[in-house]
Parts: structure tokens; C-alpha cells; sequence
């Protein structure tokens, strides 16, 4: 007699937590992976960029004189040092598009002539792009600055004229911040105060009102106790009643 082999309920969980397990590790890879390749392609793209403005720093320290060579040499250097500043330009916007998540639209030619062992962003799923951004949100939680990452070199970096103003714009943002923030506590501060002012100009009002009524009920009693009638009547009939300053009146 042959007995069939069924698996209990301890190894189907068992078996269910290994490939729950098994799946979580693929997805781990999988994300540490493509954020391994995101952040390989913007470092590519941050050396072309930093090539490209060495390029254009070259092209300005090789300028040619205006007194001792042609204009035609001047409008072949001014044609170069425009196109270098355009490829600058479409090096900044990819760099921009990456690190925001959304990644460049397209290759430009000469991009991808200079990028030969880099993996197109194109490739890259929209999972690892927004990935990646997380994770740069995640290690860096001063905002990422492209005046930051290109200023290298010591000790104050390759421009540092651009760095103090680019410092100095950002510590007026701030001192206008706190500016703000003082003139609203301020205003805060003289409505609670004419407030409570008010408040205590109503308090003294009305104990002096009190005050006022009291004395004037106890004037009143004075005077009524004052007057005092004396019973009976005279040989005429009419009542004697003597008044509050002593005098002595008739009445019916």
C-alpha cells in the first residue's frame, strides 16, 4: 500500500516565508542596482560637465590680442567659446533633469559621443529614477546645489567669488526670514498688550460705576431715615410731621 506524500501546514508556510523572503532580496538588488547605475550616470554626466567648463576656461585664457591678430581669428574664437557655452548649457539641463528625477528627454549627439561607457538615462526605468531621488533626498538633507558641486580645488574652490555671493544671497534669505518672522511677533505682541489694556480700562469703569451706586444708595437711605412722622392728630385733625431740617408741617 502505497501512502501519499502531502506537505503539512508548517512546511507550506515555511515554504511561503522563503519566497517571501527570496522576493524582498531580488527587490533590494534590484533597487541597489539601478540606484548604483543612476548615481554612475550622474557622476559621468558631473565629469563631462566639469570638462566642458575646462574647455571654455581654456578657450578664455588663450583670447587673442586685439591689437597684435586678425578679426578673423577673433570671430573663429568668439564661434568656439559660443559653442562650448551651449554645450555647457545642455550639460547643466541633464545634470538638472537627473537629479530631479525625471531625467534628460533625449542624447544630444555630442553628449553621447563624449559618454561612451555610461548607461543612457533613456534606459533607465522610471522606478530607478524616482529610487534614486529618494535616496539623495534620504544622504543629503542640505538641498542639493549644482554651485556646490561644482565648486572644487582648495582652499576656497576654482571660483570663490561665486561661492561668498552665492553665500551671502543665502544668508540675506535668511536674515529676510527672521525680519518677517520679528515684525509678525511684533504686531502679535501689540495686539495682546492693547487687549489686555483694554480689558483693564473696562475693569476700573466698571468698579468705579459700583463704587458711584453704592455711595448714592447710602445717600438715599440717609435722607429717608431723616424723615420720621410722629403719630396723631391735632385739635383740626390733620397729622404734625416734622420734616428733615426740623420744621414742623400739617398734613391731611
Amino acid at each position: 500500500m502505497v501512502i501519499p506524500l502531502t506537505p503539512s501546514l508548517s512546511d507550506r508556510a515555511l515554504a511561503l516565508d522563503l519566497d517571501c523572503r527570496d522576493e524582498t532580496m531580488t527587490t533590494k538588488t534590484a533597487n541597489s542596482t539601478s540606484n548604483t547605475a543612476a548615481g554612475e550616470y550622474l557622476l559621468e554626466r558631473l565629469r563631462i560637465l566639469l570638462n566642458r567648463l575646462q574647455n571654455a576656461a581654456d578657450i578664455l585664457q588663450k583670447w587673442p590680442e586685439a591689437t597684435a591678430d586678425s578679426a578673423k581669428i577673433h570671430a573663429d574664437t568668439a564661434t568656439e567659446l559660443i559653442a562650448s557655452i551651449r554645450k555647457i548649457v545642455l550639460a547643466v539641463r541633464t545634470i538638472e533633469r537627473h537629479v530631479n528625477g525625471t531625467g534628460p528627454t533625449q542624447s544630444s549627439s555630442s553628449e553621447s559621443a563624449t559618454a561612451t561607457t555610461t548607461t543612457p538615462s533613456s534606459t533607465l526605468p522610471k522606478e530607478a529614477l524616482e529610487s534614486f531621488r529618494k535616496s539623495l533626498d534620504d544622504k543629503c538633507p542640505i538641498p542639493l546645489d549644482l554651485l556646490d558641486l561644482l565648486d572644487v580645488g582648495h582652499p576656497f574652490g576654482t571660483n570663490p567669488q561665486v561661492y561668498a555671493r552665492g553665500l551671502m544671497k543665502e544668508a540675506m534669505r535668511q536674515l529676510a526670514g527672521l525680519e518677517r518672522r520679528k515684525r509678525a511677533l511684533g504686531m502679535l505682541a501689540d495686539a495682546i498688550e492693547a487687549g489686555m489694556d483694554r480689558d483693564g480700562r473696562l475693569t476700573t469703569e466698571e468698579k468705579n460705576l459700583r463704587e458711584d451706586g453704592s455711595e448714592m444708595g447710602r445717600a438715599m437711605d440717609g435722607e429717608g431715615g431723616q424723615k420720621r412722622k410722629r403719630g396723631g392728630r391735632g385739635r383740626n385733625g390733620l397729622f404734625r410731621e416734622e420734616g428733615a431740617n426740623g420744621d414742623k408741617v400739617m398734613t391731611k
